[in-house]
């Protein structure tokens, strides 16, 4: 039985939990540009989330340049509004999912980060 255990706090909730409650995902590009750009898009869009009452926690994929933070919503409204305000896209709340999308994204970024 090889892997790594995960740990979560008393109350925390698992992926999976967040799954079923918050069916409906979308993915936001970490942006790389100058710390102040950065902290206030992701103030602007934490303060939004944080008043649509969703999901405690969220969930990442991806690495470097491609890494995206992925926000759960209960409704389809709710994550269309959110996909709409930040752009993004959507994706299934399943673990086939998350790892296809990041291996997408790992080969986009092998193929942009290749020299023509």
């Amino acid at each position: 039985m090889g892997g790594i255990a995960m740990v979560y706090r008393k109350g925390e909730f698992q992926l999976s939990t967040l799954d079923r409650f918050y069916p409906f995902h979308v993915a936001i590009l970490i942006h790389r540009e100058s710390p102040r750009e950065r902290f206030a898009f992701y103030g602007e869009l934490d303060a939004f989330y944080r008043s649509m009452n969703e999901a405690p926690r969220f969930n990442c994929i991806g690495r470097g340049e491609t890494e995206h933070i992925i926000y759960g919503f209960k409704t389809e409204e709710a994550a269309q509004t959110f996909q709409d305000r930040f752009g993004g896209f959507r994706i299934e709340p399943t673990d086939k999912a998350r790892r296809e999308a990041e291996e997408l994204l790992r080969r986009a970024e092998h193929t942009a980060s290749k020299p023509s």
